[in-house]
This record gives structure tokens, C-alpha cells and sequence, in this order.
């Protein structure tokens, strides 16, 4: 009898036992099916072994990191942390390339299933080089965009690992122009020269004559079209020699030098980085002309003749006045304040404005003829003002009126520091029209008439201290009006000089009237002492060798007054040029003659004057004797 088999699991027993099977039959699935289908190749193509590789730098060993492997523009892989590559797919036709940014392209040679790559990366060797000098600038950082810094050796050189296509070399040195180039990788095989410009400049400055340094020199950066730095305006030494730091550079870039003796020359900025720069000297060779000459009415008759002689070759140079010297009143249209509010413009004969210089037209005709115009203005002989404001004027100390010298004119006291500032702001306004120089005349106190009767205030009068406070109060008044309107114009393109009388140049005091020649050469850029020889008193001279006026030797009287100042210029560090007035005139009992005027304009060239000017208070002078100007 068949016995009936049992289901020994249970109810549950079943169901565990059916989870079992379809595991077993998944894993089945999984291990055989699957992959048999999705490892087919698709019809037409090989399959290729799977390809693996490493990335290194040749030179370090070290793996690179940033490694492709490239087919054309497709990439096929890259590499891992440990510059590992795996191609899982199969290898096109076209060539494939190893390519990481700062090494050489490497193509993929495959003879192993395992293989190594090693790049080279890319060197740029280069050097740093002065344009002006054109020697290697050594111990100096160039920088890189993302490689670092790298410092120059000896030679200027330097070289850079691993540079990329998109690489800026960047050059930022003290005393040099910043400077960034990019990085050319087909050039990589020849030395990448980077020249970067100094924006140091030194040098010397000498006279294209004498070959010597010249002196008190001031240069300034003009024609920048960027902004100038700090170093951009300086003064050279008494050698000639100058510095300067922080000069922009390039076309159109100049160098303005401006030097007592010279006129304003420039040069081309590269010009003078390259070489000392050299001067041409200018010999002041003028005359004087009375403002009133240029007046509108008078110019056409009057003064267009001085232009002539110009063009002559006669002179090349002339001195206008632009403050009339008897009524201290203003010939050109003055936009001064003070002038316009006490009615100081020159009005004698009822000239209107219309008819006051017209200075753009006289500097412009004057310039063409070749000359170099000089404005000169009285200063404390200035008999409008002193009316104009009595507060100012000098006082007798007798009578309390105003105190009068012998032409009968009133005198503004010098000792109100107003007066020396209102000239001072002349001397800017006129400056500012474009004249080549600003000359000051009668920088002084008075000297004729009855001194000892002249109040300067509070009672003070010469008679009340002594003669050695009397000088140093006089001295300190001329040279405080002296030393503003210099340093006032000192830096523009308008020279300064000074009219002085001939003995200050020869005694050591301040001949009663507060020029002492030794300080006030340290304050202008000319210094022009009126040594008349008939203005000097008998005695002079050796009465021996040159018997009866003074006057009668007009010769002597220059070449001493040249050797004076020739000693006293290589004694103190003088700023001023020498550069004498010389008289085309003679007082009695002396007769004039063209030939006295001969004799001073040699005797001041032999004596190495920076040039002569003339004058006659009718503005007619020895043109006969006059030699031709010397053309530089």
C-alpha cells in the first residue's frame, strides 16, 4: 500500500522555497544573458582591447594631472588623480594625441595594453633688456599669469616651465615702465627678449660749446598724455647733473630745459635717455624800447623799425617796457584788480584802452623777426600808486606831505609789504602773456633828492639807527619782493632778471639803497648792473693812467666790471647770468661817439658776459658799430 508523501515545510516552507528559486534564477540571468547580449559588437566594427596608460612630466616624473587623450577635436579620455587614462571605447582612424596644457602634444603609440607617456613641457627661455641702454637687466621678477615669479640672472635671463598658449609675462620694476607681453609658443625655440623702457632718467647737461656742465638747470616733463609722477620736474646740480623719477615715455614725450645763458630748448624724451643732452648758448645782443614806442598809434612808425633791425642781424633781443618809468602807470590792458580799482593803467594824452600795447601782435611780430623779447616794469619808482593809495606813499618827516625826489615824483614806501605785492602780481600777469623774460627795474629805495627828510614810517628815517641796521633792513625789504616774484616765475617759460646800479656790482655794501649784488645774484636767472662809465664818480680810476672823467674810458670800466663779476661767480654758487646795460649816450663834459659803444660791447664779449643791451632814452642807437648776431 502507497504511502502519501508529506509536506515537510509547512505552509511558510513553500513560499521561502519559491524566493529561493527566483534568486537563483536571476543570478542565472545576470552571469550568462545579459552579458551575452550588451558585449555584442554592433555589426561593421572590431572590437579593441581595453587601453590603459599613465601621463608623466619628463622632466620631474611627476604625473600630469591635466592630461587628455585627444582625437582631433574628440576627446577619448582623461586622466585621474594619479595621472592614470582609460579608453573603454574603441580607437578611431584619425591620429590620437596626448595633449596638457604647458607641454608639447605627444601622439599615443600603443604596443602594450599597459603603456607610460611622458610629455616634455613647454620652456621659454627669455631676457630682459633696457631699450635705452640696450644692456641686461639683471636680479629682477618677472611674473607670470598663473607659473609664478621667476628672478634674472646675471645676463637678464630667465625661463619659464610648463607655459601655457594663454600666458602673460608681466614685467613691474622699479624706475621701468609695467610691461605685459603674451607668450608666443611657436617662438619657444628662440630666446623671448622682452625690452621694457626706464623711466629713470639721469644724465648731464652741458653747453654744445664749451663741452662744460651747464648750471642751474631746471627740466620738466612736457607733451605726456598721461600723468606726469612725482619725479617729473627737477633742477640739476652745478655740474649739469640731474635725475629724475617717474618720467613718462614715449612719441611726443619732451624734455623742457630751462637754464640761465640758454634759451628754453626740449628734446625728445628717448632722445635724452640716451645720451647727455647738450645746450646751445644764447648771447643776449639788444636794445631797449620805450614802451610808448609800442603803443598802437606808434607802432607802425615807431617801433616795426627794431624789427627791421632785427632781420638785419643787428640784434636778437629787445626790452620793452610794460610800466611806464615817470608815471609807474600799466601800457598793456591789465587785468589786475588793484590796477583796475585805482585807475593805474596808462592813460597820459588821454589814450584809451584801444590804443595800449596789443601784446599777442607785438610778441607775435617779434618773434618771427627772431627776437627774444624781455618786458621790463619799474617797480618802486611809481608815482600813480603812491597817489593813488597816500597810505602807501613815502612821507616827509618835516612837512607830513608826501616826500619828493628831485623830478618831483612820489615814491610808494618799499617798507609796506603791499607795495612789493602788488608788483609781484604784475610781474605774474605779464609773464603769463607770453614774454621770454620779466626784468625788474628800480628794485630799490630812492636815491636822489633830500634823503634825510624821508619818513618811512613811525618816524624811522636812516638818521635813526645805525649803518649796519639801516643796510640789513633795507637789503631785507628789496630781496623779500626779489625772492617772490623769482620763485613765482622760476618753473614757467619766463626767465627773470634784475636791473641793479653799476657800483653795487662794485662795492660790498648796499650802496644806500638795499641791492647787495652778492644776495640778489642767488635770486634771478640775470642780473643786469647798469655800469655806465659816466656814472662813475672821478677816482674811479687810476687818474695816472686814465686822466680826467671816467666817462672818457667806457672800455676799462666794462672789463673791470666783467673781471668783478667773474671773480665774485667763482666764489659764491651765483644763479644769475651776467649780463651788463651798456650806454649808447654820454653825459658832459664826455662827448659821445659809436666808437665808445665798440669799445663796451667788446670788452664785455672778451669777458664772457652772457650778452650786452644798450640803451638810450631816445631808443636810437649806434647800429654802425653793433655786430652781427652770431647765429647758433
Amino acid at each position: 500500500m502507497s504511502r502519501k508523501r508529506t509536506n515537510m515545510l509547512g505552509p511558510g516552507g513553500m513560499t521561502i522555497a519559491a524566493g529561493l528559486g527566483g534568486v537563483v534564477v536571476l543570478f542565472l540571468l545576470w552571469q550568462f544573458v545579459i552579458p551575452f547580449f550588451f558585449s555584442r559588437s554592433e555589426p561593421g566594427k572590431d572590437t579593441k582591447p581595453l587601453i590603459t596608460g599613465k601621463v608623466l612630466d619628463s622632466v620631474t616624473g611627476s604625473p600630469v594631472l591635466s592630461a587628455t587623450i585627444m582625437a582631433g577635436n574628440n576627446k577619448l579620455a582623461e586622466v585621474d588623480f594619479s595621472g592614470t587614462f582609460t579608453i573603454t571605447q574603441s580607437l578611431p582612424q584619425s591620429p590620437v594625441n596626448v595633449v596638457a596644457p604647458g607641454y608639447i602634444p605627444a601622439a599615443l603609440s600603443i604596443k602594450q595594453p599597459s603603456l607610460s607617456m611622458q610629455l616634455k613641457p613647454n620652456i621659454l627661455n627669455g631676457q630682459l633688456i633696457d631699450t635705452d641702454t640696450q644692456k641686461p637687466i639683471a636680479d629682477r621678477l618677472v611674473q607670470s599669469s598663473s607659473l609664478g615669479s621667476v628672478i634674472t640672472d646675471a645676463e637678464g635671463r630667465f625661463t619659464f616651465s610648463r607655459i601655457t598658449a594663454d600666458e602673460k609675462l608681466k614685467v613691474q620694476l622699479i624706475g621701468y615702465e609695467k610691461t605685459e607681453v603674451p607668450v608666443d609658443l611657436t617662438k619657444l625655440d628662440s630666446v623671448m627678449t622682452i625690452p621694457v623702457r626706464s623711466t629713470v632718467l639721469s644724465g648731464q647737461i652741458l653747453d654744445v660749446e664749451t663741452g662744460k656742465g651747464v648750471p642751474n638747470a631746471y627740466l620738466s616733463i612736457v607733451g605726456s598724455t598721461t600723468a606726469a609722477g612725482s619725479g617729473s620736474s627737477v633742477s640739476g646740480d652745478r655740474s649739469g647733473k640731474y635725475y629724475m623719477n617717474d618720467a613718462p615715455r614715449g612719441a611726443g614725450v619732451q624734455l623742457k630745459i630751462r637754464a640761465p645763458g640758454y634759451k628754453i630748448q626740449t628734446f625728445p624724451i628717448d632722445q635724452a635717455a640716451k645720451a647727455d643732452i647738450k645746450l646751445v648758448p644764447f648771447k643776449f645782443q639788444g636794445v631797449e624800447v620805450p614802451g610808448i614806442f609800442a603803443l598802437k598809434p606808434n607802432y607802425d612808425t615807431l617801433f616795426t623799425p627794431y624789427l627791421e633791425l632785427a632781420r638785419q642781424g643787428k640784434i636778437n633781443a629787445i626790452v620793452v617796457d610794460m610800466k611806464h618809468d615817470d608815471t609807474g602807470k600799466l601800457l598793456f590792458d591789465s587785468k589786475n584788480p588793484l590796477a583796475n580799482q585805482l585807475g593805474l593803467i596808462y592813460d597820459v594824452n588821454s589814450y584809451p584802452r584801444k590804443d595800449l600795447i596789443d601784446v599777442p601782435k607785438l610778441l607775435d611780430d617779434a618773434h618771427k623777426a627772431g627776437l627774444y623779447v624781455v618786458a621790463r616794469m619799474v617797480v618802486y619808482r611809481d608815482p600813480a600808486l603812491a597817489k593813488a593809495k597816500p597810505e602807501w606813499a613815502l612821507r616827509n618827516r618835516n612837512t607830513g606831505q608826501p616826500w619828493k625826489d628831485l623830478s618831483d615824483l612820489v615814491w610808494p614806501n618799499p617798507l609796506i609789504p603791499e607795495v612789493g605785492d602788488y608788483n609781484v602780481e604784475i610781474a605774474k600777469e605779464i609773464a603769463g602773456l607770453g614774454f621770454d623774460e620779466l626784468q625788474f627795474d628800480y628794485i630799490r629805495f630812492p636815491t636822489d633828492g633830500k634823503l634825510a627828510d624821508v619818513d618811512y614810517g613811525n618816524g624811522l628815517s636812516w638818521s635813526v639807527l645805525g649803518k649796519t641796521e639801516n643796510e640789513k633792513m633795507r637789503t631785507n625789504v628789496i630781496e623779500r619782493t626779489v625772492s617772490k616774484a623769482y620763485e613765482a616765475l622760476r618753473y614757467t617759460n619766463t626767465y627773470f632778471s634784475l636791473d641793479v646800479f653799476g657800483y653795487s656790482l662794485w662795492l660790498n655794501d648796499d650802496v644806500g639803497i638795499g641791492q647787495q649784488y652778492n644776495n640778489l645774484i642767488l635770486m634771478a636767472d640775470y642780473i643786469c648792473p647798469m655800469v655806465y662809465a659816466t656814472h662813475f664818480q672821478n677816482g674811479t680810476l687810476d687818474q695816472t693812467k686814465f686822466p680826467g672823467p671816467v666817462g672818457n674810458y667806457p672800455g676799462e670800466i666794462i672789463t673791470r666790471s666783467g673781471k668783478i663779476s667773474n671773480l665774485i661767480e667763482a666764489k659764491v654758487a651765483a644763479v644769475a647770468r651776467y649780463r651788463p646795460w651798456l650806454e649808447d649816450f654820454a653825459l658832459p663834459p664826455v662827448k659821445h661817439t659809436p666808437e665808445r659803444v665798440k669799445e663796451q660791447i667788446d670788452a664785455a664779449i672778451a669777458t664772457g658776459a652772457s650778452g650786452w643791451t644798450l640803451w638810450n632814452a631816445t631808443g636810437k642807437y649806434s647800429t654802425t658799430v653793433i655786430p652781427s648776431v652770431q647765429r647758433s
